[in-house]
């Protein structure tokens, strides 16, 4: 008889380590380009695809304090902020569009206090639910006098 023998080790799950490493490369190829990264356009028409993960600045121009109008190449950071939620080194903002985004800060040398372009105060939902609101309140209706006829 042997003396006893050391229990076997366990192997790391190597089948599970490389479907989570594909999965976590599928995840981020998928989210497109991170703030700043220059659009690649791709397609045409409808079919068109900027490649950000946020919003081209090239098609949602940024407006300053000063009025300047800014259209830059580059890809927004995430969307849907309020003032706050971004990183530093950005901005959230909302131009004429109800989508607001994280913008790099020096897109601008000075930044709205208030107004349309100021801090994004509302979330998209909110500006979304507000509009529909607007919406139905300049929705004709039927005067009752009407119903009442054959």
């Amino acid at each position: 008889m042997t003396g006893p023998t050391a229990p076997p080790r366990p192997r790391p799950p190597r089948g599970r380590l490389l479907v989570a490493a594909l999965l976590a490369l599928a995840t981020l190829v998928a989210c497109g380009d991170p703030i700043g990264t220059p659009c690649e356009f791709t397609g045409s028409g409808f079919h068109a695809r900027d490649g950000c993960s946020g919003i081209c600045l090239q098609v949602r121009p940024i407006v300053c304090a000063d009025g300047e109008v800014v259209r830059e190449d580059i890809c927004s950071g995430a969307t849907g902020c309020v003032a706050g939620d971004c990183p530093d080194g950005q901005r959230c903002y909302r131009g004429t569009h109800d989508r607001s985004m994280c913008v790099p800060e020096s897109l601008c040398e000075a930044w709205a206090d208030s107004g349309v372009h100021g801090p994004v105060l509302e979330s998209d939902a909110e500006i979304a639910a507000a509009r529909a609101k607007r919406l139905e309140s300049l929705r004709p209706t039927r005067p009752a006098a009407d119903a009442a006829l054959p």
